[in-house]
């Protein structure tokens, strides 16, 4: 086992010093032994991992599965060792992924404090209107919304998420303001695009029933931050979180539509790892930092009051 984590080892450092020369000199071996050590590691495996040339070096197919699968049990052992050995100290690079807007607007200003108590955590946040495979992207923590169909993760809750309808007043003075959940299908909306096509269904209550209305309109995107600005450009009728809405209410920017019919439940706001990494202090550290950063009860902002007159649980609203 021992000579296959060096053999690891040395293939992962070729791969990233792009040369047999600049492994050794990174490990401190001599050129010879990294190069046999791959020739060890291909003949064992019975395939061609990398493809060489005298100018540069490159992976096959099979060399890119397998370098991902070196990386993630190299850097398991790494946080292994360190969470005996440094007091559970945060150490080594935190991969984050999350929506972009609530990437940029919660995450974002965030940062500074998390890296303050966290001096020896590199940080990598990348932020993506899509579901990424933690596993395949080599993501430490992922901030997803609604329900969560993939067991294999670890999910905790951060907070919730309910959604409004806006729209400009430029729009509305140009397009005028609708009255029904019907007279959408009249208007111009702005949409998600074919892999979020569910964000496209509106829910509303019309006399006591609950419909989805299909709302139409010639722009798409996969993006919540272009689709924001594009109802504040007066461009259409956009859906968005309402604690990302409040702010361009304020300011005129950007008016409430439908309020009495339009419903919305709240959603859940998870983060997810995957389960080998609930031992790794980063993971942990980041998902702890979220959670009082992020507790509901923190946002006195956020409190509202129910029908009866009862003070409902304070919320966290995020965007997807």
């Amino acid at each position: 086992m021992r000579d296959r984590l060096a053999e690891m080892r040395m293939f992962q450092a070729v791969v990233d010093g792009q040369s047999f020369t600049a492994a050794a000199a990174e490990l401190g071996v001599s050129q010879s032994m990294v190069s046999r050590a791959v020739v060890r590691l291909e003949q064992r495996l019975g395939t061609a991992l990398l493809l060489r040339s005298t100018r540069r070096i490159s992976l096959t197919d099979e060399g890119t599965i397998f370098l991902q699968g070196c990386r993630r049990i190299l850097e398991d052992i790494g946080e292994v060792e360190r969470s005996v050995t440094s007091d559970t100290l945060a150490t080594g690079t935190l991969r984050i992924n999350a929506p972009v807007l609530w990437g940029q607007e919660t995450i974002v200003p965030l940062l500074p404090e998390f890296m303050d108590r966290n001096p020896k955590l590199e940080v990598h946040l990348s932020v993506a209107d899509r579901q990424v495979d933690l596993i395949e992207e080599r993501i430490d923590v992922a901030i997803r919304f609604g329900r969560l169909v993939d067991s294999s993760l670890i999910a905790k809750k951060i907070g919730e998420m309910q959604r409004t309808i806006v729209a400009s007043p430029a729009y509305l003075a140009q397009h005028g303001r609708p009255k029904t959940a019907d007279d959408l299908l009249n208007h111009e909306c702005l949409l998600w695009d074919e892999e979020h096509d569910i964000l496209n269904r509106w829910p509303f209550e019309v006399n006591g029933v609950m419909r989805h209305i299909k709302v139409r309109g010639r722009l798409r995107s996969n993006n919540a931050q272009a689709l924001l600005r594009l109802a504040i450009m007066g461009v259409g009728i956009s859906r968005m979180p309402k604690d990302r809405a409040r702010p361009f209410f304020d300011r005129g920017e950007l008016m409430p539509l439908l309020e009495r019919s339009h419903r919305d439940e709240a959603i859940p706001v998870h983060a997810v790892y995957v389960k080998t990494n609930i031992a790794k202090p980063r993971v942990r550290a980041f998902v702890d930092f979220l959670t009082e950063k992020l507790d509901p009860v923190s946002f006195a902002s956020m409190k509202t009051a129910n029908s009866s007159g009862r003070r409902r649980a304070k919320r966290v609203t995020v965007d997807v």
